[in-house]
């Protein structure tokens, strides 16, 4: 008599799904996050003069918001055991496409398409080459990333091109502008539904249980028959068009076509991850974590600047902040080292 084996999931064989991996987010989990976020907060409103101010208060808000979006397909890389390095590039592209070509009267429609092909391009060229090859996707998406940068300054003449930002991205990205009867800018309430949409992918559709499992285990996920290569492209693909998505935005905030604008993204778009508390091992964390350590990063930030610390100085004593954070609260086992 034969047994009939089942799946972990108690699936047959030949119908096995992968293995949920719980990952849903505790408030104790939480608390550190939340708590380094509210000290802040604290001791911003208590050291910087008109920190509490409304102005101020939208300002992180948009700040916070253009760091979101582009940290949230980096989250789901990082989850998925990968890391995207193009981010930079994929918001700089965003921006100077956007600007200089409507500029040269090509209809915003026909602009988000040939955006939207691009970060699919972008996303298979990532996702693809890491997974099929079976290199470090650091790497692969470094060099995607100068190939954006490399092709983006040919065709602007290194970029000379000059351009201006859609009205309607202005208005959404304007400190003044509000959101119907909500005093929010469009901008904030933009980031809002990328948070439930990003939430829900993760928690409670087969690619975020995907994902997890591949970030806890690829060898017990292909086992479980996750498809390892299509999974990483989807991924990655989510992670260039969230990119390209903060750079358009960020057109209408900057004005203008600046591809170098997206450089800071690059390093940030990793601080909130790993601040937020998302495994840089992937198979633990989420996009609720890096919501808070986009706040967390934003905040950090304000309050350098409101003591007048010039450029490098903020970026080495974030960098000081990020290695005290992840000693501190980063200390946790990997899941796949876990019984």
């Amino acid at each position: 008599m034969l047994l009939n084996r089942s799946s972990p999931t108690g699936e047959s064989n030949g119908q096995r799904k992968p293995t949920r991996v719980p990952r849903r987010l505790s408030a104790a989990g939480m608390a550190p996050t939340v708590g380094t976020l509210a000290l802040l907060f604290l001791v911003g409103s208590v050291l910087i003069p008109g920190f509490l101010s409304g102005s101020n208060i939208v300002a992180m808000l948009v700040l916070g918001s253009f760091l979101g979006i582009a940290a949230a397909g980096q989250t789901l890389v990082i989850v998925l055991g990968g890391i995207d390095l193009s981010v930079a590039s994929t918001v700089g592209l965003g921006e100077v496409v956007t600007a200089v070509l409507y500029s040269r009267s090509v209809p915003l429609w026909e602009i988000l398409v040939i955006l939207l092909l691009c970060g699919i391009i972008i996303g298979i060229l990532n996702g693809g080459i890491s997974s099929y090859f079976k290199l470090h996707p650091l790497i692969v998406t470094l060099g995607v990333g100068f190939i954006i940068s490399g092709t983006v300054l040919m065709w602007t003449n290194g970029g000379a091109a000059q351009g201006t930002s859609p009205a309607i991205f202005q208005n959404m990205t304007s400190l003044s502008a509000s959101f119907g009867p909500i005093p929010l800018p469009p901008i904030v309430m933009l980031w809002a539904l990328l948070i439930a949409v990003v939430v829900v992918i993760q928690r409670y559709t087969m690619l975020g249980r995907q994902i997890y499992s591949l970030g806890s285990s690829a060898a017990a996920a292909e086992l479980a028959l996750v498809p390892r290569v299509r999974t990483w492209i989807i991924t990655y693909v989510i992670s260039a068009l969230t990119g390209i998505m903060a750079g358009v935005v960020l057109s209408g905030f900057s004005g203008g076509a600046n591809f170098s604008a997206g450089d800071p993204y690059l390093f940030n778009s990793i601080a909130a991850v790993v601040v937020g508390g998302t495994s840089l091992l992937g198979g633990r964390g989420g996009y609720a974590r890096t919501v808070i350590g986009s706040l967390i990063v934003t905040e950090l930030t304000t309050i350098l600047l409101g003591f007048g610390l010039n450029s490098p100085l903020q970026e080495t004593l974030l960098g000081v902040f990020i290695i005290l954070v992840v000693a501190i609260g980063g200390r946790e086992a990997h899941v796949r080292s876990r019984v």
